[in-house]
């Protein structure tokens, strides 16, 4: 773009009341200059994923060789790891066929992209509804659909659930292992106590060692059992 063509599209640019209050004529021409350049980077963000998709996807299938195609994207030749490689041809197979604009695709990430390409037609739908109002689109939005949760707080307490349920589960295996062990070791001790008694080679002081921490193992197991109980009842 020339300088004429340049100052004719910032001449044309319209701002809100909100943005030019107090301002001089100097300074809401540096608003509508850095306007047009955000707005022109946004668009080149989204036109650069999805060419870079297509590129991509056009390089692999025209070199059909999976062993090439893996030392390509491990070769460091182009900037992307492979797990950006493969997120961006998995992205393809949404891109391809989507309504977006380059510029609303900018707020979308490749990790978000690829995830999409593979949910199902009504998501896709929903997703490029919520892309196109809310502009910046997630992978934790996306989620969102998908579970069909309609707003942000439902989600959010949904996932605390989760992750509490998540938390409950793991403390329960280890509750469980630690009551395993502690029984194994339980019965080793009351069959060393049987041994020692029927040899009559158990000292009195040996004697008391071994009844003291018996009874330390049994309450531990008391203990834990009382807590897998109260585990279980919370769930």
């Amino acid at each position: 773009m020339n300088p004429d063509e340049k100052s004719k599209t910032l001449s044309s640019i319209t701002l809100s009341p909100e943005t030019t209050e107090s301002l001089n004529e100097s300074q809401i021409g540096v608003v509508k200059e850095v306007v047009f350049e955000v707005n022109n980077n946004c668009r080149m963000m989204g036109m650069m994923i999805r060419s870079t998709s297509y590129e991509l996807v056009r390089l692999r299938e025209t070199i059909k060789k999976d062993r090439w195609w893996t030392k390509f994207m491990d070769s460091g030749t182009v900037p992307l790891s492979r797990r950006q490689i493969q997120d961006l041809c998995k992205s393809w197979e949404f891109l391809k066929d989507s309504e977006l604009s380059d510029k609303e695709l900018q707020g979308v990430g490749v990790r978000t992209l690829s995830k999409l390409s593979s949910s199902s037609k009504e998501t896709k739908k929903k997703s490029t509804k919520m892309i196109k109002t809310q502009g910046v689109f997630t992978q934790k939005d996306l989620d969102m659909i998908e579970k069909g949760i309609v707003d942000k707080d439902t989600y959010k307490e949904l996932t605390k659930k989760n992750n509490q349920s998540k938390m409950r589960n793991q403390r329960l295996m280890l509750l469980e292992e630690q009551n395993t062990n502690l029984k194994k070791r339980n019965t080793e001790l009351l069959n060393k106590w049987n041994l020692d008694q029927s040899s009559e080679k158990i000292s009195q002081k040996h004697f008391q060692d071994l009844k003291k921490e018996n009874e330390g193992l049994q309450k531990q197991v008391s203990d834990l059992e009382q807590q897998l109980d109260d585990l279980l009842k919370s769930k």
